[in-house]
This record gives C-alpha cells, sequence and structure tokens, in this order.
C-alpha cells in the first residue's frame, strides 16, 4: 500500500490548470504572447481609473 493519494479529478484538473498558467506564463516572458497596458484592459471592461 502507498502513502501517496491516488490523483483525484479535482487534483488532475488543478494540475492542468497550473500547468496552463507557467505555458502562458512562459510564453508572454518569451514575447510569444501580446501584453496590455492597465488603461486597455480598464477600456475593455469599461472601469474607469
Amino acid at each position: 500500500m502507498s502513502d501517496i493519494p491516488a490523483a483525484t479529478e479535482e487534483s488532475v484538473d488543478r494540475m492542468a490548470w497550473e500547468h496552463a498558467i507557467l505555458e502562458e506564463a512562459r510564453a508572454a516572458h518569451a514575447g510569444d504572447l501580446p501584453t496590455y497596458s492597465l488603461d486597455q484592459v480598464a477600456r475593455e471592461y469599461g472601469v474607469e481609473l
């Protein structure tokens, strides 16, 4: 019997989400993704700064 618990569906989903976030961060750091200024995001969502 192993002391390591079996992966639950929730933990697998969480790992996939974390992996996607890391990949997006790597791509952004490499300049592969567009970047947005705070003003651009505020305009997009109709928020006044």
